[in-house]
């Protein structure tokens, strides 16, 4: 007999995970309004350079901005944020644990 007001629990079934394509992201964006979180991700692409450094560094010179191609806007309450950075934390910690590297901010 389970406990007055004791949690159910429910399996969950991500319908769809298999077939959903996965999109790599190396740029993100979080804001803040009336209390929700918008995340944005997206893929940022360096414009070529190519040649000597003082070459490359001309050439970026002349760059006056790079496109970041919006994959996704993920719109989170505080709580969410709070469990979705956990969720991160705890994987990093796993995966660092398991190759047994030392933590390494990119």
């Amino acid at each position: 007999m389970t406990e007055p007001g004791a949690a159910i629990e429910i399996p969950l079934f991500l319908r769809g995970a298999e077939e959903t394509t996965v999109l790599f992201a190396n740029h993100f964006l979080i804001q803040e309004f009336q209390g929700d979180f918008f995340l944005t991700a997206g893929q940022l692409v360096p414009p070529p350079l190519v040649g000597t450094m003082e070459e490359r560094r001309e050439q970026a010179k002349q760059v006056t901005s790079v496109s970041v191609n919006v994959i996704a806007r993920l719109a989170l309450t505080r709580g969410r944020l709070v469990e979705v950075t956990a969720l991160l934390q705890g994987a990093l910690e796993r995966y660092d644990a398991s190759t047994k590297r030392e933590r390494h901010d990119a």
